[in-house]
């Protein structure tokens, strides 16, 4: 069931920096950085070397190398 939450991003001028405002429980865009942090922590790998599985108690992602190399966030379903 969709949360209801939202962000908008508007780049500023200088073409590097942004104005976000994110509304909801789940926070959107604090998400997304969650994630591109977490990608760059573990050596930014490859589309090809990514995987995703939704499921309705859980949504993961993970690398396929090293194996196991993922992430499970559970939804209110699981």
């Amino acid at each position: 069931m969709p949360s209801g939450s939202w962000a908008r991003v508007t780049a500023r001028s200088d073409g590097r920096t942004a104005d976000v405002i994110e509304h909801g429980p789940r926070a959107p865009w604090t998400g997304h950085l969650e994630l591109v942090d977490r990608w760059n922590r573990h050596g930014r790998p490859e589309i090809t070397r990514l995987g995703l599985t939704v499921t309705p108690a859980a949504h993961c992602c993970g690398s396929t190398i090293p194996p196991g190399r993922g992430f499970v966030w559970p939804t209110d379903q699981g």
